[in-house]
């Protein structure tokens, strides 16, 4: 949408967002066509070259709009509120996350529940096979070995159910 170059173009691509994302779509529409369309800007009369902004530029337009046109002092004073605000944001929410032990995804919690379950009850060991290979055992309490799995770091797979993911 951003980049249509005619209004026609523009309604188009929103009625195609729409049928699917209705409040996506209303959103959309509701910016500033002027500042954000690439039609619009080109109705405006504005020559472009062929130039958008990017998301990023936006996102930035909008976040500094109120403090734009202030002198260079507290312009920077202003960036420099608002960054400390949106910091202490993110940190008071990712302490309540900790506290509430949500800091993963709810994937990523559930295989980390999963490990941190599996090791209370089992023990790892690891023997070397040669060649980039390794027998690993999961040694269930009272020695029993409950199962067997092969890793091969050469070609960076494993026999286990645990869909491992080598980088």
């Amino acid at each position: 949408m951003q980049e249509c170059t005619t209004r026609a173009k523009y309604l188009k691509q929103l009625a195609i967002i729409r049928r699917r994302y209705p409040e996506a779509a209303d959103y959309l529409d509701a910016l500033p066509h002027a500042r954000v369309y690439h039609y619009a800007i080109l109705q405006a009369g504005l020559t472009t070259h062929g130039h958008k902004t990017s998301n990023c530029v936006e996102i930035l337009n909008n976040v500094i709009e109120d403090a734009r046109h202030d002198d260079v002092i507290h312009f920077l004073d202003w960036v420099m509120q608002w960054f400390a605000r949106k910091l202490g944001e993110r940190q008071r929410l990712a302490a309540k996350y900790v506290a509430e032990k949500r800091i993963f995804t709810r994937y990523a919690g559930e295989l980390y529940g999963r490990s941190e379950r599996m090791a209370q009850h089992e023990n790892l060991t690891a023997e070397d096979l040669g060649a980039g290979k390794h027998l690993v055992k999961h040694i269930k309490k009272g020695d029993t070995v409950a199962t067997r799995y092969e890793v091969d770091l050469k070609e960076r797979t494993c026999t286990c159910t645990f869909q491992c993911q080598f980088r």
